[in-house]
């Protein structure tokens, strides 16, 4: 038995005892030369009614009734759970206990001094009067001490947060780890790495996809860690994933058929539940066998519920007894895990939220461009400090004829020096290169920003790419269909204008949603429902509905993508939706105070106002 926790929790307890005693003396012996002190100072020797020694002992008798009173209360308090108790609950318990205190101390006090000591009571002194004030004065010393008491373990239990929080955290790591060691078998990763050394030499190009196909993998298996539930069709996508690098060491003993409904693709489960059951399928059904079989996996939704089958040639009732099935022997782990995780999902077909996946889109056959543009192509920089990464990113775009790559750089500094000189509509940017991130030069190139699309092995900047409105986020190993797609995307918005004014700086129409993000809170705003945009330094706060969140880009930038048509500056800090205007009056020195709907209020200043009226036809 390990008695270390044991031992440390003792003293811990014996050391916070040591310091309670240590504060209670501590505190009323201070209290005590207070009272010694103030009766030096301000007594009457003339007028004293008792000598230095019953002075002393009365004072001593204070002191010792206010330890042993606090010292019960703090046991009864204790007893009846004060200390985990909130502010609501805790606040007139506390003015309670000191008010009872306060009399109690009072009490004694009064009966020691003029009943056992045989004081004499001043006679030109109420006694009800000099009762209350006194038990005023002692009702301020129990509060106080009350405060200090339940502050202490405020702190307390503040530090025992801070402390389980990052017990929770090293928790969570360590529970991912252990997490994809269960769901992605080491003997699989090996098995695929030894199968794509032998590929590279046989067929370079399928060698290629499948490192993009096991990039995925390993990705989905950390990120879906993270999530309760994924779309049943993210989970399709990663088995294709799986059993085409199984179908590259296997061959033609692998042989895998599909039936899957379409309702089911946006059906919630539980994170690699698929993969698990078609993992175990061609291990015990494929790989044990010597002309392997087919693999059948359905699923169809039966009286409301999800009804998956992975069926495989294997006969549980009579094991192989093949090398493959004895080196392969079951721990049911992965079943295991499979049957818990369906055992805890509380609604396994609610649809579920999106999920970054492996972030494929469409394909697009061989990764080609699907809609070469006519004319001059468009101008690419490349940017990222790995050498490796810009050839590969060269090589994949090889296959768009309509992609002209004018140069690359290796940093912020070079790439701004760069796109000065070039001029490039498109460029590819890292995000974690030397000296300075790919975000800190977007926000150097805020007015003169291209067509951006990332290119990055860290997954969870997504989010804050799009808030610089990145047209897309493709993870390392680029998947050519993936880069596809984003080119394709940066086609569709060229059509009607320059490649870099459509990706970066066209004027978003009223049916348009912009990205925003604040804090965990993420929307997609219609244009339309923008009521005002205020500038606040290098954020812009947008109005809309009943939210107002902060969006990190400048109001100069905002202005910039949206229809002067409808959209109007009242101010230096100020852009107004003029559908949502639903008043105008005088304001001044000639100006106008515009109110819009939902009762905000801006200032025009005359200039603006004469602009506003000319707007308005006023």
């Amino acid at each position: 038995m390990n008695r270390a926790p044991v031992d440390a929790a003792a003293k811990l307890e014996r050391a916070k005892r040591r310091l309670y005693v240590a504060a209670q003396i501590g505190g009323w012996g201070a209290f005590l030369l207070f009272q010694f002190g103030v009766a030096t100072t301000f007594g009457d020797p003339s007028k004293a009614t008792r000598d230095a020694t019953t002075e002393s002992a009365i004072y001593w008798m204070i002191a010792l009734m206010g330890l042993v009173l606090t010292h019960y209360a703090r046991r009864f308090m204790e007893s009846w759970g004060w200390k985990n108790m909130n502010w609501r609950a805790l606040t007139p318990r506390v003015i309670g206990m000191a008010a009872v205190l306060a009399f109690l101390w009072c009490a004694v006090g009064y009966g020691y001094s003029y009943g056992i000591v045989g004081l004499a009571w001043p006679s030109k002194f109420n006694p009800v009067a000099v009762f209350f004030f006194s038990w005023i004065n002692s009702l301020v010393v129990m509060f106080g001490w009350l405060s200090a008491y339940f502050f202490y373990h405020i702190f307390e239990r503040l530090q025992r947060m801070q402390v389980e929080q990052l017990r929770l955290a090293a928790s969570a790591k360590e529970a991912e780890l252990r997490a994809l060691k269960s769901q992605v078998n080491p003997h699989f990763l090996f098995n695929s790495l030894n199968s794509l050394r032998a590929l590279i030499d046989e067929d370079a190009p399928r060698a290629r996809e499948s490192v993009t196909r096991l990039a995925n993998m390993l990705r989905y298996s950390l990120q879906s860690g993270q999530l309760e539930t994924v779309p049943f069709e993210d989970e399709v996508r990663i088995v294709e994933d799986y059993l085409a690098l199984e179908q590259i060491r296997h061959e033609s003993r692998l042989r895998v058929r599909w039936d899957i409904a379409d309702d089911v693709r946006a059906c919630g489960v539980p994170p690699m539940l698929l993969q698990t059951l078609a993992e175990n399928a061609v291990k015990y059904g494929i790989s044990a066998r010597r002309g392997g079989g087919e693999l059948v996996i359905s699923a169809q939704l039966v009286e409301k519920e999800l009804v998956i089958r992975v069926t495989n040639p294997g006969d549980l009732s009579q094991p192989a007894s093949s090398a493959a099935a004895k080196a392969g022997s079951s721990t049911g782990v992965g079943l295991r895990n499979a049957s818990e995780r369906l055992r805890t999902a509380q609604t396994p077909l609610r649809r579920p939220r999106p999920s970054v996946a492996h972030g494929r889109a469409g394909r697009l056959r061989h990764g080609r461009s699907a809609h070469p543009l006519p004319g001059p192509p468009m101008k690419a920089l490349l940017i990222d400090d790995e050498r490796l990464a810009r050839n590969e990113l060269r090589r994949l775009l090889a296959a768009h004829k309509d992609i002209e790559i004018v140069g690359e750089a290796v940093d912020v500094e070079d790439a701004l020096d760069k796109i000065s000189a070039l001029k490039p509509d498109l460029i590819f940017l890292d995000v974690q290169m030397p000296g300075a991130d790919g975000f800190s030069l977007l926000e150097q190139l805020e007015t003169t920003l291209p067509a951006v699309i990332f290119t990055t092995a860290y997954d969870e900047f997504a989010v804050k790419a799009f808030e610089f409105n990145a047209l897309d986020y493709l993870l390392k190993p680029v998947d050519p269909n993936r880069l596809g797609a984003a080119l394709e995307k940066l086609r569709l918005r060229a059509a009607s204008g320059s490649p870099a004014e459509a990706a970066g700086r066209t004027r978003l129409s009223l049916e348009d949603k912009v990205f925003v993000r604040e804090g965990d809170q993420c929307w997609f705003v219609p244009v339309k429902n923008i009521r005002l945009l205020e500038s606040e330094g290098n954020y812009t706060r947008v109005h809309f509905d009943d939210n107002k969140p902060q969006l990190f880009r400048s109001l100069t930038a905002m202005e910039e993508r949206l229809d002067a048509k409808h959209f109007f500056r009242a101010n230096r800090k100020q852009v107004i939706n003029l559908a949502w205007v639903d008043g105008i009056e005088p304001w001044f020195s000639g100006g106008l105070l515009v109110r819009l709907k939902g009762g905000l209020k801006v200032e025009l200043s005359r200039r603006q106002a004469q602009d506003f009226r000319e707007r308005m036809s006023l």
